[in-house]
């Protein structure tokens, strides 16, 4: 895991200054117990020494997993241009050597929730396209109101139980538990057409991707 430098934080409550680490590529063969921290969640988190203190910091990073060929680009900011994006990752990439072999999984995401969230999906052996899929069909189906709507939805495990985890409007949560059946009728209905998985670009995989993906499907 490659430390590039460090930056200063003020504590917004007790004013004091600590050198924090700014992690630009997260390599994962080299220090292994990184991959558990970013699937709990905590890998971004800061924690003031003094006062105690809790935020999560967000810059942009390039997680990088050699022995699955993975590039995950975490995005410096959470509305980033995608063109933006695309160079940002594509520059810190420079230096993997299997990132110029034209054949490994390249993905941008918004954020440190995002990141764990492709983990899962490929630790599970899916792919993140059908997952996003199964996304914009939950929520068609999901009957939102002018006061009550979903805010956010993830894939998630819990226990041995894949879902789909919908953040509320009111901040309540709900689920969608037959994320498999969902998925294998996807999968079944689109999987022959969809492209190569791996390649030689950086793509953000989010619900207006599968979207669009499955209008170019259907018209074919």
């Amino acid at each position: 895991m490659a430390q590039t430098n460090t930056a200063t934080l003020t504590c917004p409550i007790c004013k004091k200054d600590h050198e924090v680490p700014i992690w630009r590529k997260i390599d994962v063969q080299k220090q292994p117990e990184a991959k558990q921290a970013l699937l709990e969640g905590t890998f971004f988190d800061f924690s003031c020494p003094d006062c105690g203190y809790a935020s999560r910091l967000h810059y942009g990073s390039l997680y990088v997993d050699a022995a699955l060929r993975e590039l995950i680009y975490i995005s410096g900011k959470a509305d980033e241009a995608v063109a933006d994006s695309e160079r940002a990752a594509a520059q810190l990439a420079q230096d993997v050597p299997f990132y110029h072999r034209g054949d490994s999984l390249l993905r941008i995401v918004p954020s440190a929730e995002n990141l764990k969230e492709k983990l899962l999906i490929f630790e599970n052996g899916l792919d993140d396209r059908l997952v996003e899929m199964c996304k914009g069909v939950a929520l068609s189906q999901f009957p939102g109101e002018e006061d009550y709507y979903v805010t956010d939805i993830h894939y998630d495990v819990i226990g041995e139980q894949e879902l789909l985890r919908l953040t509320c409007s009111d901040e309540t949560e709900q689920y969608v538990l037959d994320f498999a059946g969902l998925y294998e009728q996807l999968y079944g209905q689109f999987g022959a057409l969809l492209p190569p998985l791996r390649g030689s670009g950086f793509t953000r995989v989010d619900l207006d991707y599968a979207a669009e993906l499955m209008r170019g499907m259907q018209e074919e």
